[in-house]
Formats: C-alpha cells, sequence, structure tokens
C-alpha cells in the first residue's frame, strides 16, 4: 500500500489528526485531506500552445479534428471536434496505463461542449482502451464494455450520453478476476446539475476509484458510487477522455479548460 504524507498525521495543530477534530470526518476533511495526501499529480491547465503528447497520447477517427491548443483563450483551452459521421470518427485523450485503484486514483475534467445532442462522452479509467471511432462502455442498458480490438477488463468511466430520444448517465465500471461483472450506478438526469451538459457551459467532472471502490461527482456535486466491489484495484489503467457523435450530421466542439490526474505516492 502507499506511504508517505505531506503533513503530520498527528501530534501538531496543523496535523490531520488536529484538522479531523476540527471539522469532523465530513466532506470538509475530505476536501482538505486530499491535498494533504502524498500524492503524485498530474495538472494541466492548457497554458502553452502545444498539447504535452509526452503525457498524453491523442487520437481522432474518421472525419473527427483532434485535440489541438485554441489561440486566444483566457484560461487555456484544447479544442476536439467529434466529426459528423457516427460509425466511424471519434476522439481519445489518454495516458499510459499506470493508475491503479490500490494508490487511491482520481482525475477531475472541466469542459464544455458546443451541442448535446446526438453526444457520447466519456470520463474516467480503463485499463485496454477500444478503437477511437467506439466507445469505452458498449451497451448503457444492461452493461456491457468495449466492441474491439481492445476491450477493457477493469474500468470506472463517468458517461454521458444523449440519442434522438433518450439520455442516459452514469458511473459504470467493471472489474477483473472476482471482482465483479459490469455494473452501473445510477445518476438522476432532470438537471444539468447532475450530469447532463448544458451546451457552451462549463462543467467539472470527478472520477476516483479508492481501492475496489469507485465515485463520480459533477460539479461537486456526488452523483454516483459503486459501493460494492467494482474494479481491481492492483490493474494498471490509463485515464481517458472519449467523445464521439451518437449520429452522422451531428458533430461536436469537445473544449478541455484543466486537466488534474492523481494517485498516492509509493
Amino acid at each position: 500500500m502507499p506511504g508517505g504524507n505531506r503533513y503530520p498525521l498527528n501530534g501538531i495543530p496543523l496535523s490531520r489528526a488536529e484538522l479531523r477534530k476540527v471539522v469532523g470526518k465530513g466532506h470538509v476533511y475530505e476536501f482538505l485531506n486530499h491535498f494533504a495526501r502524498d500524492t503524485v499529480r498530474f495538472w494541466d491547465d492548457f497554458l502553452v500552445d502545444t498539447l504535452n503528447t509526452d503525457f498524453y497520447a491523442a487520437a481522432a477517427g474518421g472525419d473527427a479534428t483532434t485535440w489541438a491548443h485554441l489561440a486566444g483563450t483566457v484560461n487555456g483551452v484544447v479544442k476536439g471536434i467529434t466529426g459528423d459521421t457516427g460509425a466511424t470518427s471519434g476522439l481519445q485523450l489518454y495516458t499510459p496505463a499506470f493508475y491503479k485503484g490500490d494508490y487511491n486514483i482520481g482525475c477531475i475534467v472541466r469542459f464544455q461542449v458546443s451541442s448535446i445532442a446526438s453526444l457520447r462522452l466519456e470520463i474516467g479509467f480503463a485499463d485496454v482502451l477500444p478503437s477511437v471511432n467506439t466507445t469505452v462502455v458498449n451497451s448503457l442498458s444492461t452493461p456491457t464494455f468495449g466492441s474491439g480490438p481492445g476491450d477493457p477488463g477493469d474500468a470506472a468511466v463517468y458517461v454521458y450520453d444523449k440519442t434522438s430520444t433518450t439520455v442516459t448517465t452514469g458511473l459504470y465500471t467493471l472489474g477483473s478476476g472476482g471482482i465483479g461483472a459490469a455494473k452501473k450506478a445510477v445518476t438522476a438526469t432532470t438537471s444539468p446539475l447532475y450530469g447532463e451538459p448544458a451546451a457552451n457551459t462549463y462543467q467539472t467532472w470527478r472520477v476516483e476509484v479508492v481501492g475496489n471502490l469507485a465515485t463520480a461527482w459533477v460539479d461537486g456535486i456526488l452523483v454516483a458510487q459503486n459501493t460494492a466491489s467494482a474494479v481491481e484495484g492492483g490493474t494498471a489503467m490509463s485515464f481517458v477522455i472519449s467523445a464521439k457523435a451518437n449520429a452522422d450530421s451531428s458533430s461536436h466542439n469537445i473544449l478541455l479548460d484543466y486537466v488534474e490526474v492523481w494517485h498516492d505516492r509509493a
């Protein structure tokens, strides 16, 4: 298990034990404790004019346009375009597979989309990624993962999917070995706050895998959690953002404002 702490555990006024005494074991403690943990953390605010390909790999299929720095933005933004040929187009941005739930991994992505019509968006972790023109989660109603040529064995991704008639959001997980079959933690879809983006409006998704358990937040609100074993914590996974159109003639501009990914220091 990971070791080392950025701040003392106890014994001084600024220790984590004293923090818990003051604020209790609640959301404020968890927030502050996140920054007190000794983590290996990657933060990208996309302030430079080229994507950091030492850390990411970017992929675009069909008539999609791959991720690139968007000039003239105040925050620093990269933009990808899904393309409008649903069967062959898509975008992925992903890291090498070295994030393990046993090291308490997590990611945060702040993004906006130009349109939510006929859109599939997935953010989280997976050990194997399928082709760029397909999706990490293959079937949403009865969850299955991947449709070749690579199928995940372990994954935890938060998904937004809109077709002409149906909106689906949820935290989808898959565990290898004896951990468990593919499953979904359901989220409400009645408000943009709980999973459905609004066009041209920034939203923040957060996914964490702690041991074998997975949790998702939207704009800081806890929206889904698989409280039973969901992911094999010992499996190395990639952080991934995947986006594609669900129908022809339905291209989407995806803007990424920042990305943060972390795990506990070994």
